[in-house]
C-alpha cells in the first residue's frame, strides 16, 4: 500500500472546496470532504486508477482521476501517491500556467 501525500497547492485546493461547498451545503460539506478524499485513498492501492495527464491534455508526467467535477491530479513514486493539485473541471487548465 502507498502512502498518500499532499502538495500545499492541493491542501489549498481542498480548503477552497471546502469552502464552495459549505456555503451552497453546509450541512453536507464534511461528507462530500470525506468523499473526496476517500476517493483519493483508493490510489494507495490502486495507483493506476487514474488516466495518464496527457489524456487530458496536460503536459505533465502525472495521472488524473476524477472525482465528481473534480480532477485530482497526482504523481506516483515508488513508495508514495503524491496528490499534486484538485482542480474543479471548470478550470481552464488546458489553456493556463496552472502551478503543480
Amino acid at each position: 500500500m502507498l502512502k498518500i501525500k499532499y502538495r500545499e497547492l492541493a491542501e489549498a485546493d481542498l480548503d477552497a472546496i471546502f469552502e464552495s461547498v459549505v456555503m451552497d451545503y453546509p450541512t453536507q460539506a464534511f461528507e462530500y470532504i470525506d468523499k473526496l478524499q476517500q476517493t483519493i485513498q483508493l490510489l494507495s492501492t490502486n495507483p493506476y486508477l487514474g488516466v495518464e495527464c496527457h489524456t487530458k491534455n496536460i503536459d505533465s508526467d502525472c495521472r488524473v482521476l476524477i472525482f465528481q467535477n473534480y480532477l485530482i491530479i497526482y504523481e506516483m513514486t515508488e513508495e508514495s501517491i503524491i496528490v499534486a493539485r484538485i482542480l474543479n473541471t471548470r478550470v481552464d487548465y488546458q489553456n493556463s500556467d496552472f502551478e503543480m
